[in-house]
């Protein structure tokens, strides 16, 4: 199981299983976080914003023919990636406090 699904993850001889950060609004998040405190008048307020990971499924967790985990089942289509979706409210409320 990887972490921030690097390039690698995929790329892997095993094509390892990831939680995948939403970059972009984390770098945008923090961005506009730091202006409003660099801009403060003094009445600035700390807050926390939370965003959701997707979990995205490849082969390092995926059955295999023999019970062990690492290659897919038969009969059943083996997708180099596999992403779990986020909950729609999640994904709003992380949009919108961005």
């Amino acid at each position: 199981m990887g972490y921030d699904d690097i390039d690698f993850a995929a790329a892997a001889a095993v094509p390892l299983t990831s939680v995948r950060q939403p970059r972009h609004q984390l770098g945008r998040a923090a961005a506009q976080l730091l202006l409003e405190e660099a801009l403060d008048d003094g009445n600035h307020q700390h807050r926390q914003v939370i965003f959701e990971p997707e979990l995205v499924v490849r082969q390092s967790s995926q059955p295999r023919a023999d019970g062990a985990p690492g290659s897919p089942v038969p009969g059943q289509p083996s997708p180099a990636e596999r992403t779990l979706p986020r909950p729609a409210a999640a994904v709003e409320d992380a949009e919108a406090a961005v």
